[in-house]
This record gives C-alpha cells, sequence and structure tokens, in this order.
C-alpha cells in the first residue's frame, strides 16, 4: 500500500523515500549522505505508470452511464450520498479509484445523532487497522484545525455489536493527559449487525490480497 502512495504521488515521493527504492551503489563514497548518491538520485527518473493506468482503467469502468436503482425512499441520497453533497455516482467512482490502487475500501452507514437521513463514508484500506464480523477498529487520524493552527490528532472510531446493540465509540488523544476523557458511545437501535462493508477488487471479503495494479508499480520501481 505504501508503494501503491508513493508511486501515485510520482518521482518526488520516490524520491524521498531514498533507498527504499534508489539503493546506493557500494561504490560511492559517503554513501546516501554523499555528493555522488545526492547526483545519482536528482538525474534518477521513475516512470509515471500507475496513475495513467488507474485514469485509463477509470475511464473505461466509468464510461457508460449507470443506472442505480434505489427504493424511492432512498431516491435523495443519489444527489447527496455522503451527508456532503457528493452524488452517488461520484461517491461510486471514488470507491472504483480505492478498490484499483489499494484493492481495499470500507463504507460505513451512519446517520446525524441529530437526526436526518444516513449516509456513507469511505475508508482508505490503511485506515481500517482491525477488522471482524462483530468489530472494527477505524483510524481516523489527521490534521485539525484549531483556531488558525493545526495540530495532528490521534483519533479512532471503534465499532462494536454486543448482545444486540450497535454501538460507535470514538477515542481520541494524541498527548497523553492526567484524566482520559471518556469514550463517546453511539448506541443506534434496530440494527441487527455493524453498519461496515469491506469491498475487495475480488468480492465483498475481510480477506486481503495484493492491490491489483502492483505490478504496474513494481516495473515502475
Amino acid at each position: 500500500w505504501k508503494l501503491i502512495e508513493h508511486a501515485l504521488e510520482g518521482e518526488s515521493a520516490i524520491k524521498a523515500a531514498g533507498e527504499t527504492y534508489l539503493p546506493c551503489p557500494s561504490s560511492f563514497k559517503g554513501g546516501i549522505a554523499g555528493k555522488a548518491y545526492g547526483d545519482y538520485k536528482m538525474r534518477a527518473r521513475f516512470p509515471a505508470y500507475l496513475a495513467p493506468s488507474v485514469s485509463a482503467m477509470m475511464g473505461v469502468m466509468h464510461g457508460q452511464e449507470v443506472d442505480y436503482q434505489l427504493p424511492d425512499s432512498f431516491s435523495s441520497l443519489k444527489e447527496n450520498i455522503d451527508g456532503e453533497g457528493r452524488s452517488l455516482e461520484r461517491f461510486h467512482e471514488l470507491l472504483t479509484r480505492e478498490l484499483l490502487t489499494y484493492g481495499r475500501a470500507g463504507i460505513l452507514v451512519d446517520a446525524p445523532q441529530q437526526g436526518g437521513p444516513p449516509y456513507l463514508s469511505i475508508y482508505k484500506a490503511p485506515a481500517i487497522i482491525n477488522w471482524d464480523n462483530d468489530f472494527y477498529v477505524l483510524d481516523e487520524s489527521g490534521m485539525q484545525r484549531t483556531g488558525f493552527g493545526w495540530a495532528n490528532v490521534e483519533q479512532y472510531r471503534v465499532l462494536r455489536f454486543v448482545e444486540g446493540s450497535y454501538t460507535q465509540e470514538l477515542y481520541e488523544g494524541g498527548q497523553a493527559k492526567e484524566e482520559p476523557e471518556p469514550p463517546q458511545s453511539i448506541p443506534l437501535d434496530r440494527i441487527s449487525r455493524v453498519p461496515f462493508t469491506i469491498a475487495n477488487w475480488h468480492g465483498l471479503t475481510n480477506e486481503v490480497k495484493a492491490p491489483p495494479l502492483i505490478q504496474v508499480a513494481n516495473e515502475a520501481v
């Protein structure tokens, strides 16, 4: 997955990884800190095979209009499937891109605590750090704005189905606290399982396999 991410970002990301993709020849004086390796890396070129391959396959798979069949009660979701104004068609395209790159993605069905229509959220493969039929842990860590500044906040969403009840627990942190805040619990009635599905390029299963375009990234390296 890390190779896929770097290959999609391109030459700058590959070079930033140093010897991970461009080993230093033993004959270079000073090793990776020497001028010879610096010049060697500067002259190196990384072919951009992966990103055009993903775009080309996206064009083939979504080249024709898709007819989405939804019950009348959910027809409004076609125009706003994720609660942020993204259409079902656009959501479908994002999911396809995740499956082409990582080969795996998660979809969570949720609803606002204050009430309102349900919505879907996509989770990238690296964010799904623990999974079972009735237990999932999703890594939502990232940069969050506080006033005029930004800080990296460590956050995890835990989905459980225990004793006939589905709950979400949100753990926030990143910095040690003398008295950590208790997790938030959101019970949702009348749900018979955790409403989270993992999709793979080979089916709806929790099994992890190599991304479908990993060989394209390997050829580029």
